[in-house]
C-alpha cells in the first residue's frame, strides 16, 4: 500500500551506441554498459576504512571528475540515490588559467602541484596560499552548494541521510578539499587511504605511490570492474535492442 522506490538509469540511445562502437573499434565487444550506482555500491563494500560508516548508515560517494561530479548514495549495500552535477575540476583549471594568465596545460599542472583550498581545519599559512585559495574557492564553493542540495534531495526523496562522504576522482586531489567539503557538508569526508587502495586493487601495488595515486583517481572505474566481475552488474544499460546477442547453439 505504501508503494516502493526504484533507482534506475537512462541514456540516449545514440550515446550508448557511440560508446559501444568506440569499444568495438579497440577490439572488444562490451557485454555491458554500466552506471555509477553499481560501481559506488561495490566500492563502498570493498573499502576497509568505510566499515564503521557502512554499519552506521548511508555513505555518499562523490566522484569529482573533469567535466562533471557524480554523486551516489549507498545504503545497506545498494545505491539508493544518484545525481550528476555539471561542475567539476575543469572550472578550477579555467579559473587558475584566467587569474595567472597560464596556458591550459600549465594551469592543469599548477592545479595538481600547487592547487589549494583553505578551511578552518587547514587554513592558508601564507599570502601565496591565500591567493590560490581565493581563486579556487570561487569555483569550489558553488560545487559545495550543489552537493548540499543533492544530499538534501536524497534525504527528502529516500529518507536516507549520509553519515560519511568518500571523495574520489582526479578533481579530489586538490589539496585541502576533503577538509573544506567536510566543513561545508557537516560530514566526515575523506579520500581513499593507501591501505584502502591496496585492499581494493591487490597487494602488488603496495609501495608504488604513482600507481596508488592513479588508482585513487580512477576508483569508480575499479568499482565498475568489481560490479562486472560477478557477471550480474547492479545496473546495465546494455539491454533491450542493445543487449548482447548470445549464440545458444548446442555443442555436441
Amino acid at each position: 500500500p505504501d508503494g516502493m522506490r526504484v533507482l534506475s538509469y537512462a541514456m540516449r540511445r545514440s550515446r550508448a551506441e557511440e560508446l559501444i562502437a568506440s569499444t568495438v573499434a579497440c577490439g572488444f565487444d562490451p557485454r555491458g554498459l554500466l552506471a555509477c550506482g553499481g560501481a559506488a555500491a561495490r566500492l563502498v563494500a570493498a573499502t576497509p576504512s568505510l566499515a564503521r560508516a557502512r554499519a552506521d548508515g548511508a555513505v555518499a560517494v562523490i566522484d569529482l571528475g573533469h567535466e562533471r561530479t557524480d554523486v551516489a548514495v549507498v545504503a545497506s549495500g545498494k545505491a539508493v540515490f544518484s545525481r550528476s552535477i555539471a561542475r567539476a575540476g575543469r572550472r578550477v583549471t579555467e579559473a587558475l588559467a584566467r587569474q595567472f594568465q597560464l596556458a591550459w596545460p600549465d594551469a592543469e599542472r599548477v592545479k595538481h602541484s600547487d592547487g589549494f583550498i583553505a578551511s578552518a581545519a587547514e587554513p592558508a599559512t601564507s599570502e601565496a596560499w591565500q591567493r590560490i585559495h581565493q581563486v579556487t574557492v570561487a569555483e569550489v564553493a558553488p560545487l559545495a552548494r550543489d552537493l548540499r542540495q543533492t544530499l538534501a534531495a536524497c534525504r527528502a526523496r529516500t529518507g536516507f541521510s549520509p553519515v560519511a562522504v568518500l571523495l574520489i576522482g582526479g578533481g579530489a586531489r586538490l589539496r585541502g578539499l576533503p577538509a573544506y567539503l567536510g566543513e561545508q557538508l557537516a560530514l566526515p569526508t575523506w579520500r581513499l587511504s593507501p591501505d584502502d587502495v591496496t585492499a581494493i586493487a591487490g597487494p602488488r601495488l603496495a609501495g608504488d605511490a604513482g600507481a596508488l595515486a592513479a588508482l585513487d583517481a580512477a576508483a569508480l572505474t575499479v568499482g565498475m570492474a568489481l560490479d562486472a566481475a560477478g557477471g550480474r552488474p547492479l545496473f546495465d544499460l546494455r539491454s533491450g535492442d542493445l543487449a548482447v546477442k548470445v549464440d545458444r547453439k548446442s555443442v555436441v
